[in-house]
């Protein structure tokens, strides 16, 4: 029988880890239970940032070594050793600013929504006076600012939206906030890839170091969604709160939902609070989320990516271009960008990150197709955090 903890209010610490195994399945990504996992992921009561590090944490893996120059296995790409997560966004366009506005409890993680806004997971327990912090650097963020009011959202759900005694931007301009999502999460977000940041634990045991990883929507409930890492990487403790972030049909990043539990390995199951159902608890404190016009390009080149089926690029004026794809989207030679296509993808189908067939890492760069045979350099592919399919 799994039992689920947080029925039971435990707030696990960081050393408990490795206690859990009695209360996972043989597969941690199987859910037997049949609901979402039940283990919250903030860093537990009593938590100091560096402590018993590395214990109880799921194996994290093989570090590939010395990368390769050259064999006779296909093409090369740069592999990151990193498991849990990457320093920088993989898939969505995230600008600096954007990447700046997910910030710390010091044992939870939240994101700037607005500019006195930040929204985060009612388990964490955010009081008045407490702070919230975020910084230019990845590590211990030392750009504070403190709790005026805390508002739950009514109706019990792990949602919470902080005002902050002053505004963020003021002290700190180059911070983008992430606008909750406006669009309403169907069947068909089903699969689409998401970006999730917070400063939870690391493989190496440490805390409080910003952090992303990107993985797919494995499924949606009534109000949560949920991703499954399937042992590459994922949210781990003291993420609770973080955002998972979306492309919005408008073309920008969204913030869809944040961090309230998982499953204890860190790389298989974790639930997200959906955003997009509580949007009129958000604006009756926030006011209307949606921003005028259209966003500005950030970080997003003419260049340009191909996201869910969407062609994303800067256009004219130094706004974002979001375009949903009547066909395919690929790169356009002509434009030497990703666009929308009218006629055949010379990728074929096949994105950047790519995809494993059979023990093949086969992917698309600026229009050529690429692919390594893992087998015949006795490697194994794998879709790596940070680049896709590759071979390690």
């Amino acid at each position: 029988m799994r039992v689920r903890l947080a029925s039971l209010a435990l707030l696990l610490l960081p050393a408990c880890v490795g206690d859990l195994a009695i209360d996972l399945p043989h597969d941690p990504g199987s859910n037997n239970g049949g609901g979402p996992p039940a283990i919250y992921l903030d860093a537990g009561p009593g938590f100091v940032p560096g402590a018993d590090a590395g214990a109880g944490l799921p194996p994290s893996g093989t570090d590939a070594g010395a990368p390769i120059t050259s064999d006779e296995c296909g093409d090369l790409r740069t592999v990151s050793t990193v498991h849990f997560g990457t320093a920088t966004p993989t898939y969505l366009p995230m600008s600096q600013g954007q990447i700046y506005a997910v910030g710390s409890f010091n044992g939870c993680s939240g994101l700037v929504v607005g500019d006195r806004w930040v929204l985060s997971a009612t388990h964490c327990g955010q009081r008045s006076g407490q702070r919230f912090c975020v910084d230019r650097q990845a590590q211990d963020p030392g750009i504070c600012f403190t709790i005026a009011t805390v508002y739950h959202e009514p109706s019990g759900s792990d949602l919470t939206l902080l005002e902050l005694s002053e505004s963020v931007t003021a002290r700190f301009p180059e911070l983008v906030p992430v606008l909750p999502i406006t669009d309403d999460l169907d069947a068909s977000w089903v699969g689409r890839m998401t970006e999730a940041g917070g400063f939870g634990q690391q493989e190496s045991g440490g805390f409080n170091q910003r952090e992303f990883t990107a993985n797919p929507i494995d499924s949606l409930s009534s109000d949560r969604i949920v991703i499954n890492g399937h042992g590459e990487s994922g949210v781990c403790y003291g993420d609770s709160g973080g955002p998972i972030m979306v492309l919005g049909s408008d073309g920008s990043v969204r913030t869809a939902g944040v961090v309230s539990d998982g499953d204890g390995t860190c790389i298989y199951e974790a639930t997200f609070t959906r955003v997009d159902l509580y949007r009129d608890f958000l604006e009756s404190h926030m006011g209307p989320i949606a921003p005028p016009g259209p966003p500005p390009c950030g970080d997003v080149t003419v260049t340009g990516s191909c996201v869910d089926g969407s062609a994303t690029y800067c256009g004219a004026d130094d706004t974002l271009v979001s375009e949903r794809c009547a066909g395919s989207c690929g790169w356009d030679f002509d434009a030497n960008g990703y666009r929308c296509l009218a006629g055949p993808d010379p990728c074929g189908g096949l994105s950047p990150r790519g995809q494993c067939d059979g023990n093949a890492a086969r992917w698309c760069q600026r229009g050529v197709q690429k692919r390594r045979d893992c087998t015949a350099c006795g490697q194994t592919c794998v879709m790596n955090p940070s680049v896709g399919a590759t071979c390690e």
